[in-house]
């Protein structure tokens, strides 16, 4: 299974300063404050250390780290999100695009017309603390 992380947003107001880290293959991007809409990144998901890292920081000096991995038919998110880690089933490969929202989501869309999984939906949504209004 292969999980594509294509593009990562900013919220609507642009406030976030977003650094990604794709350990897979060593890319790295980034989107300042009131600057682009958005990173195309286009990179799979590795697992453990081969993770990908979103470093995101807001205008007012609040900051997050969150982890996405790829381990057998499994999306997990773990780092500063409510509960700390999630697990979810994948039902296959997919591409997804991240939209952060300025009331501290972060959203995950798959796109092309499919779900995550049986049930789930095609959309994934993460409260990031550390952003929560």
């Amino acid at each position: 299974m292969v999980l594509n992380l294509q593009k990562i947003y900013q919220p609507e107001n642009k406030t976030y300063n977003i650094i990604v880290r794709n350990h897979r293959d060593n890319v790295m991007a980034f989107c300042c404050p009131h600057n682009a809409e958005y990173i195309n990144f286009g990179r799979w998901l590795g697992r453990w250390g081969k993770c990908t890292e979103l470093n995101i920081t807001n205008v007012y000096g609040r900051t997050a780290s969150i982890q996405i991995e790829d381990s057998d038919w499994q999306l997990i998110v773990s780092g500063n999100i409510q509960g700390g880690r999630k697990v979810v089933d994948v039902g296959g490969s997919r591409d997804f695009d991240i939209r952060f929202t300025a009331n501290g989501h972060m959203v995950l869309e798959c796109l092309g017309g499919y779900n995550w999984g049986a049930g789930i939906g095609k959309s994934l949504d993460f409260i990031v603390v550390p952003f929560l209004q």
